[in-house]
């Protein structure tokens, strides 16, 4: 026996707007996230080409931080391109 889809209530549709929202909410914060990040990357390769900060210091931190803003853009465009 094939199930029928349930009526939708108002409730329901109250409930997607709230994780529409949160969603939203959640994308904003991920891409000042990875503005940050890509500061720090900067922020770091500068202290390591003029020698500030120890290169063997702030080459590792920069390429972290180059590294997890990649992956966080990468998760945030597949999502982007699934809706």
């Amino acid at each position: 026996m094939i199930a029928r889809p349930r009526p939708r209530s108002d409730h329901d549709l109250d409930l997607n707007l709230d994780l529409d929202l949160n969603h939203r909410a959640r994308l904003r914060h991920v891409g000042v996230l990875i503005n940050f990040l890509v500061l720090m990357t900067l922020l770091f390769g500068g202290l390591a080409q003029t020698r500030s900060v120890s290169p063997r210091i702030a080459w590792p931190l920069a390429i972290g931080c180059a590294a997890v803003a990649m992956v966080l853009a990468i998760i945030r465009y597949s999502r982007s391109k699934r809706q």
